[in-house]
């Protein structure tokens, strides 16, 4: 059985879904793909690292534990659907989700009142894995 999709044919095999499309097409996707993912690695090289604040900058500490968890997530996201099939891709979900839940861990939750809601989207990304 295949689905139909505009431009393509997703058609299931043996381990996994593969899409069949022109060679221009992958080319194209596959470029859009690797740059999406150097763009997440660069982001977050860059990102100050979390520290916890005294009370005056909690709120700070908040959105870079945000920023960290979304960051991770993003690439669980981009990665996850090549993970069983792609040893990079399941090294950089694996990596991601224990980052995530490095921060789980790190972050003092009784000290924290309340957390924007996409906290709980990205808490949740290691669980895919």
């Amino acid at each position: 059985m295949s689905v139909s999709l505009p431009n393509c044919r997703i058609l299931p095999t043996d381990c996994c879904i593969t899409v069949d499309m022109q060679q221009r097409e992958f080319d194209a996707f596959f470029e859009s793909y690797t740059r999406l993912g150097k763009l997440l690695d660069g982001f977050r090289a860059i990102l100050p690292p979390v520290m916890h604040f005294d009370s005056a900058a909690r709120s700070a500490t908040r959105t870079l534990i945000i920023i960290h968890a979304l960051a991770h997530a993003a690439t669980i996201k981009l990665h996850h659907n090549f993970a069983s099939t792609d040893p990079g891709s399941r090294q950089k979900c694996l990596a991601a989700a224990q980052a995530i839940v490095a921060l789980i861990e790190d972050t003092d939750h009784a000290d924290v009142r309340c957390f924007n809601p996409i906290v709980g989207v990205s808490y949740a990304a290691p669980a895919e894995m």
